[in-house]
């Protein structure tokens, strides 16, 4: 019981502080935190993407060359 309690606690209060933090900021700082996150989130989609099609056109190039032998 005390363990969540202290997890409650310690969620409670970071994310207190990020409202503060955010509260704080103009609108136009606001905007270009939004744009940021949207750049690293388009980052990590193609990431993604590109490191699947590799694989797939990598298991493809492996599946010819067994079936040549």
């Amino acid at each position: 019981m005390d363990h969540k309690i202290t997890t409650t606690t310690s969620v409670v209060s970071y994310l207190t502080s990020v409202t503060g933090f955010v509260a704080s900021l103009s609108i136009s700082e606001k905007v270009a935190l939004g744009h940021l996150a949207i750049a690293i989130c388009t980052f990590l989609i193609n990431w993604i993407y590109k490191r699947r099609h590799f694989r797939l056109a990598v298991m493809k190039v492996m599946s010819k060359q067994e079936n040549q032998k």
